[in-house]
């Protein structure tokens, strides 16, 4: 068996990487009018999209599959049934890419059925290994499906008010499964690298810091009670505490997954006040998309790529400069939201740093993601 197919984090973080590296200033070409964008999807839509189910959910999903083997001691999914979901999100890519002459319901049925399959492959070795407690994740999964089949129907001619809508629930969706799995890796890894910290958890905070997430699904509820969205900041910040995230400054691989998880604190921070000042609210959104699912994102890729190969815990100088890049591209991101009059300027230098970062990890790690681990044992 190839390597590329032996663990689902192998060939979706390299997938992951190219699309998000290509998307970002694709889509914003095409938002600008400079280069077409595909009929299936407008525009701002094929943008939404893409990020949350092409970009996002094959990270997901190589995660996913890739901790359940370490959840339920089974077999990871892995050779011809990894190489399936693999070629199934391909898909889902080209075709949308295609969509304005294949039939609008084969499009819609190939990217919808892919966040299914990989809750299937997910859900069947938790209830194997009777881990029910990791079936939340299927749950959220399923929830993720539901809102791509909704800006589907938006394509296929239905609701033309659903997108905004549904967006904003697939983000909400997507915020609370990066709090989820957040919540587990990063007090994890900070305590086994950093054991002299001390990290806590408390139980009781985290669930209801994580129940304080619910009105992110409720689109527009930013506007309409923004004091919800200040006191999940809080409760967020406060469950950082615990997870000493100030004694990780010198360990890169540690730092940059605390960041992550502190741009969920500022993206709810600027919703609270949505209310007031609705460039607070969009900033939030962009908070959240670039800094936070860009920050966890390329810095779950890299821990757990080196940690699954066998390698050195130790982020390169390639490794570095792709964290500060994709953390720039977020600053930048929220300023232009926050500051319009700034101009497009700034969105094509965030659109660039992104890309750059995710060139930068492509380089460093392609090799390590299609090789065999060096030690010789499985992963």
């Amino acid at each position: 068996m190839p390597p590329l197919l032996s663990y689902g984090f192998r060939p979706f973080y390299i997938l992951a990487a190219m699309l998000g590296a290509a998307m970002v200033p694709l889509t914003l070409a095409g938002i600008f009018g400079l280069v077409p964008a595909p009929d299936y999807f407008g525009p701002f839509t094929w943008h939404a999209h893409e990020m949350v189910f092409g970009y996002a959910a094959a990270i997901i999903a190589g995660f996913l599959l890739t901790a359940t083997a370490n959840w339920t001691g089974l077999p990871p999914t892995r050779g011809a049934g990894l190489a399936a979901l693999t070629a199934l999100w391909a898909a889902g890519r080209v075709a949308i890419w295609y969509g304005d002459v294949l039939p609008g319901a084969l499009v819609a049925a190939i990217d919808i059925a892919f966040l299914p399959a990989v809750a299937l492959a997910v859900g069947a070795k938790v209830v194997r290994a009777r881990n029910f407690r990791n079936l939340i994740v299927v749950a959220v999964l399923l929830a993720l499906t539901l809102s791509n089949l909704a800006l589907h129907l938006v394509a296929l001619g239905y609701d033309e008010a659903i997108p905004d809508r549904a967006i904003e629930f697939s983000l909400g969706v997507l915020m609370i499964l990066l709090a989820l799995l957040g919540g587990r890796v990063i007090p994890f890894f900070t305590g086994n690298s950093l054991p002299q910290a001390k990290v806590r958890q408390m139980g009781r905070l985290d669930m209801v810091a994580l129940v304080l997430l619910l009105p992110a699904l409720v689109p527009g509820l930013d506007t309409v009670a923004p004091w919800l969205f200040g006191v999940a900041a809080l409760a967020h910040l406060a469950r950082m505490i615990g997870w000493r995230t100030m004694a990780t400054f010198g360990t890169p691989l540690l730092w940059i997954l605390h960041l992550g998880y502190f741009w969920i604190v500022v993206s709810l921070a600027l919703r609270a006040f949505g209310g007031l000042y609705p460039e607070a609210a969009t900033a939030g959104i962009h908070a959240l998309t670039v800094g936070a699912v860009g920050a966890l994102t390329i810095g779950m890729m890299s821990r757990t790529a080196l940690g699954h190969t066998g390698r050195p815990l130790h982020a390169s100088r390639v490794t570095l400069s792709a964290f500060v890049l994709v953390n720039l591209a977020a600053l930048f991101r929220v300023g232009g939201a926050l500051r319009p009059d700034f101009g497009t300027e700034v969105l094509w230098a965030s659109a660039a740093m992104w890309s750059l970062a995710l060139l930068l990890y492509l380089a460093e790690f392609l090799p390590v993601l299609t090789s065999p681990r060096p030690d010789g044992k499985p992963g």
